[in-house]
């Protein structure tokens, strides 16, 4: 399963370059909060464009709603990530790739997404190209890794059933991982 959302925003944060997880994200439970902030900033604009008749797909928006989006990315950042330099690139950088990493995740492991449930199968083919980013990504691998935290906060239960068993998703797990 592959959503154009999460391949988009990484792919904009690798226009910008290659930092590392700043220390003030290693928290996994504060690292997942910072997710669901940057996915409530970049939701809003997906949901409105897709109400107003367009697809809903961070390639396909306006060079000004995009600036909109990193902007409003950067400064939310700034009050998670500590000890940088306050370079809005670095930030928007480090927030998208944890985004996309925690997003395809967290789709993974969830027991449904709006394109209907998710099997073993399902999840053993999303993790081959999820794990492979991790290992190329550390970020992105970080963002994996709070997969469950983040389905944790929004109260959401999920399964690795097909996850293999050496995945990063599986260094943080919580109280809310459920057979099917």
């Amino acid at each position: 399963m592959v959503d154009a959302n999460m391949i988009a925003a990484y792919f904009w944060a690798c226009e910008i370059f290659q930092p590392e997880l700043p220390s003030s994200l290693n928290d996994i439970h504060k690292r997942a909060k910072f997710i669901k902030d940057i996915n409530a900033i970049l939701i809003g604009p997906i949901k409105a464009d897709r109400e107003s008749g367009g697809s809903g797909q961070l390639a396909d928006f306006s060079a000004d709603i995009k600036s909109k989006i990193l902007s409003d990315i950067a400064e939310k950042s700034k009050s998670y990530i500590l000890n940088e330099d306050n370079n809005n690139n670095i930030l928007i950088n480090i927030a998208l790739r944890l985004w996309a990493g925690c997003m395809e995740a967290a789709k993974s492991i969830a027991f449904e997404t709006m394109d209907g449930a998710n099997t073993p199968l399902i999840r053993e083919r999303s993790f081959f190209q999820i794990d492979l980013f991790s290992k190329f990504d550390l970020i992105y691998c970080a963002g994996v890794e709070a997969a469950p935290s983040f389905k944790k906060l929004h109260d959401e239960h999920y399964s690795f059933k097909g996850v293999p068993a050496n995945s990063v998703v599986r260094k943080y797990p919580n109280d809310y991982l459920k057979d099917e």
